[in-house]
């Protein structure tokens, strides 16, 4: 970030989401996460989200989309069946996910590795 000249406009804060988010920003980052929380709380953190952002905030997304194109993608839904309380969702599961929280898919953006980048804004 400080190569890129936005050091400066950056802040790292410490918190459980599970909570709250204790700060409103431009964007916040979320990782992996609903592919570690049973469902009630991914809602709940969902909503967290949207009581902290304003109109004009993202969310991005960083989750593995299990779609049918590999064969890993059914291995890797399985082991997470197996080993995590949440699970990796298709694009639909994922969506209604996000647009049940007041949220609004803007774009997925596929990476060259497993994971995808979802960007959403608050639909308020």
């Amino acid at each position: 970030m400080s190569g890129e000249g936005i050091i400066d406009r950056c802040e790292l804060v410490a918190g459980n989401f599970c909570e709250s988010i204790p700060v409103e920003a431009d964007v916040y980052l979320i990782k992996n996460v609903f592919s570690s929380l049973e469902e009630p709380i991914a809602i709940k953190v969902l909503e967290n989200f949207y009581q902290a952002m304003a109109k004009s905030s993202k969310l991005l997304v960083i989750q593995r989309i299990i779609g049918d194109t590999r064969w890993t993608d059914n291995f890797s839904y399985l082991n997470s069946l197996l080993l995590s309380p949440g699970k990796f969702m298709t694009e639909d599961e994922l969506k209604q996910l996000l647009e049940g929280s007041g949220f609004k898919i803007v774009k997925i953006i596929q990476t060259e590795s497993v994971v995808s980048i979802v960007e959403c804004v608050p639909n308020k």
